[in-house]
């Protein structure tokens, strides 16, 4: 979203309730398609993970696709290692599919 001076503000309107903490660890709060790795991991955020997400975003708004494709949390945290995603330039246009997924 863009704020009233025109500035990107990153949003997450599928988080609905704020973490909780649980014994020694924190429960991870966020939608995993759409968090940094070091979100994903628990370790401190900065302003660098908010343009990882924005990223990932944009990734998605060129291309009708997500970056990483994952089945579980645990999956989202080792795609981002193993490589990167493929080129954006890469997707042909009578390929991508459009949904609201």
């Amino acid at each position: 979203m863009l704020d009233g001076r025109g500035r990107v503000r990153i949003t997450d309107f599928g988080l609905a309730v704020a973490a909780e903490r649980r014994g020694d660890d924190e429960a991870l709060a966020g939608t995993a398609p759409y968090m940094s790795p070091e979100q994903l991991t628990g370790r401190p955020l900065t302003p660098a993970s908010d343009l990882y997400a924005l990223g990932l975003v944009l990734y998605e708004v060129f291309t009708g696709r997500r970056a990483f494709e994952a089945g579980s949390l645990a999956e989202y945290v080792e795609l981002p290692r193993a490589e990167p995603p493929r080129d954006p330039r890469r997707w042909s246009r009578t390929s991508t599919r459009w949904s609201n997924a």
